[in-house]
């Protein structure tokens, strides 16, 4: 093995390395500025603040679609979804559901994926798809029986229970 004495094939090999390492900062800044726009969509959805839920969401699905990662476009896809919920746009309320569980099926991303099925439950029960409506909110409850750490259980046994209040079967909720 020789020594390089050239400096052009050595320059060439530390402008190789320095373009790594600037790519490597930019997916930390990326992964950083995800992070943090997920954190703030938790809090924005928690406070009614929909046109921001709309803005952020949006803002997290175009650098996840740069990025091309399909965590944080799957959990964008959802924050559009519960946007579009929450201003009575239920078919592309759907859509963002149906997207993003696609998404997280393929990948795993079971929190994100009880998330969806339990706006998906919502959504149906709102359309007067009982069935539908209990279909999905099964699944969340699986997922949130099977992952505890998903802190997300109560809610699903509320809008369960919501369900079967609509539908005057108290007491098979109650079961």
């Amino acid at each position: 093995m020789q020594n390089c004495m050239a400096p052009f094939p050595c320059a060439k090999f530390v402008e190789s390395c320095n373009i790594v390492i600037e790519k490597r900062k930019g997916m930390e800044a990326y992964k950083e500025e995800a992070a943090t726009l997920e954190k703030q969509l938790l809090i924005l959805r928690e406070q009614g603040k929909l046109e921001e839920v709309a803005q952020t969401a949006r803002r997290l699905f175009d650098i996840a679609q740069l990025h091309q990662d399909t965590y944080y476009s799957a959990a964008a896809l959802y924050f559009q979804a519960f946007y579009e919920f929450s201003v009575g746009n239920y078919k592309a309320c759907l859509q963002s559901c149906f997207n993003s569980e696609e998404i997280s099926e393929k990948n795993e991303y079971l929190k994100i994926l009880a998330y969806v099925h339990n706006l998906q439950g919502i959504v149906y029960s709102d359309l007067g798809d009982f069935l539908t409506s209990l279909h999905y909110f099964l699944k969340a409850y699986y997922l949130t029986i099977d992952h505890p750490e998903f802190e997300y259980h109560y809610a699903i046994i509320n809008n369960l229970g919501t369900l079967f209040h609509e539908i005057d079967c108290e007491e098979k909720g109650i079961e």
